[in-house]
């Protein structure tokens, strides 16, 4: 509220909060001062300017709580953009270690597999040659025996 001395009369103005707030207001307040008196063309004008003042502070705290929601929002989605990321980065890892995993069990099962077929394979050819080598010696021994039961014979 303020006060002018030096026009037509002495008046006590209303503060206008925005220049909206004083065009909702005109009808009440453009030609009359809170006293009651008419105002002058010359103290409308005024009027007009200090609620067109008002309104232009008023905006610009609108502008500066605006950019502060604005910047807080993009903080508040870069946080959830990094932990997003995270979050995918940590699926990435222990979807790799599952593969690992699942590749180091295979070539396991494989070399497993390939070391019991050698194995088994060794096994195989001694058995089979050890059957061999004692058909060998039993027919050996029995053409020894042969030989022997014939020179037998035929010298007696």
């Amino acid at each position: 509220m303020f006060s002018r001395s030096g026009d037509t009369h002495v008046g006590v103005r209303p503060v206008c909060i925005g220049y909206h707030a004083f065009l909702a207001h005109e009808s009440l307040l453009p030609n009359t001062s809170s006293d009651g008196t008419n105002c002058t063309a010359s103290e409308y004008y005024q009027d007009d300017q200090l609620c067109r003042g008002h309104s232009q502070l008023y905006e610009k705290e609108v502008v500066v709580v605006v950019k502060v929601v604005v910047e807080v929002a993009v903080a508040v989605v870069a946080v959830v953009a990094v932990e997003v990321v995270v979050v995918i980065l940590v699926a990435v890892v222990i979807v790799v270690f599952v593969i690992v995993v699942i590749v180091i069990v295979v070539v396991v099962v494989a070399v497993v597999a390939v070391v019991v077929v050698v194995v088994v394979a060794v096994v195989v050819v001694v058995v089979v040659a050890v059957v061999v080598l004692a058909v060998v010696v039993v027919v050996a021994l029995v053409a020894v025996v042969v030989v022997v039961v014939v020179v037998v014979v035929v010298v007696v």
